[in-house]
């Protein structure tokens, strides 16, 4: 857990400036047109993938759709997004799987007339075993993944990760990119032994197609809270016994695109150099709960679940593993201004801090 505490407090003590010795931020961008490591290279190309879904149910019903991906580099090319529209008649049942700890509730309803859903890859290089991780969001839930390439057969095979603590349930996935600009994905998921459900996805990448420069998004009441679409700089204060220690940052956010999520890239500039991050904080309706996952540049993911305090205008957010090991207390009483409290435990030492984030500029 170390390196996932290293951004959140520990960082501050690498040689950041005292309080009155701030310097003045640079320009920054995170875009980039290729990926920034040769691992990230077997995922997707950018631009736009048609697509073709087919589902089967336990029942032996069999649903088939059409649908629109569109896929992009985030943070310097370390992440790759890929937003997806699942365009769908009224009669397609859409897989939701609502994976809660403890829980072997596996659902599948009819969807609406179109379907949105989000997933971030990225490659973790701390990890001894699949490095490639995978992060879907979608109706307010989020599932992760550790992946493996088989660099022979051109396959990359997922094994689901979060949340933990579902035994009964498995999803497994494996994506093929085998044939140059397309790729097959086959997806089953089992719940105590059986198969509910199973599938597959073929994609094809439009040629020659340029990608959006925007989108213009309705965003969730729920979700313009957290935040608005552009430049964000901010300070993190940690105490120290020769005076408070001061990192200072700056973020660029944006809606998702079906407005149901709220994406983060950002930075702190620590000594050395400066450290890269990327975060998705999104609501889930039915279980009236935030959930927000926080990517490290080229490190593992963490998750978190927050509640919304309508009285304090403030959001709760709390580690899921280690449960409650990171608490984060989230003031969001003016929309362009976030302020917030960190506190961390890792047995007995415990680190506290606290930050100020502030609308800078905004980005058409």
């Amino acid at each position: 857990m170390r390196y996932g505490l290293y951004i959140l407090c520990a960082v501050c003590f690498l040689g950041c400036k005292k309080k009155g010795e701030l310097p003045a931020l640079p320009q920054e961008t995170f875009d980039a047109d290729q990926a920034a490591r040769p691992e990230l290279g077997v995922f997707e190309k950018v631009g736009y993938w048609d697509q073709t879904i087919e589902g089967q149910t336990s029942a032996g019903t069999t649903n088939r759709t059409e649908a629109l991906m569109f896929v992009d580099w985030g943070l310097k090319g370390h992440h790759l997004v890929c937003e997806t529209q699942v365009q769908s008649s009224g009669n397609f049942n859409f897989l939701r799987m609502r994976l809660r700890s403890g829980s072997d509730e596996s659902e599948i309803k009819p969807a609406d007339h179109s379907k949105y859903n989000l997933v971030i890859k990225n490659y973790n290089e701390l990890a001894k075993e699949r490095p490639y991780q995978s992060v879907w969001v979608q109706d307010g839930l989020i599932y992760g993944f550790s992946g493996a390439w088989d660099n022979k057969s051109k396959q990359l095979d997922w094994e689901l990760t979060y949340p933990p603590g579902n035994s009964d349930v498995q999803l497994n996935v494996l994506e093929n990119y085998s044939v140059n600009n397309r790729k097959t994905l086959l997806f089953e998921v089992i719940n105590k032994g059986q198969v509910v459900s199973k599938g597959k996805v073929l994609g094809e990448l439009r040629l020659g197609e340029q990608k959006e420069k925007s989108v213009s998004v309705s965003p969730l009441p729920e979700i313009t809270r957290l935040g608005r679409r552009g430049v964000w700089h901010e300070s993190q204060t940690i105490p120290h016994d020769d005076g408070p220690i001061v990192i200072r940052g700056q973020s660029k956010m944006r809606w998702s695109r079906d407005g149901r999520a709220l994406i983060n890239e950002g930075v702190l500039y620590t000594k050395g150099r400066p450290e890269y991050y990327m975060w998705v904080k999104t609501w889930d309706a039915v279980g009236r709960l935030y959930r927000y996952a926080y990517f490290f540049e080229d490190g593992p993911v963490h998750h978190y679940v927050g509640e919304w305090d309508p009285v304090s205008n403030a959001i709760k957010w709390q580690s899921t593993y280690p449960e409650g090991a990171i608490i984060i207390t989230e003031s969001l009483k003016q929309p362009d201004k976030r302020t917030w409290n960190l506190m961390v435990k890792e047995g007995k030492w415990v680190t506290q801090g606290s930050g100020e984030s502030w609308f800078y500029d905004s980005d058409k």
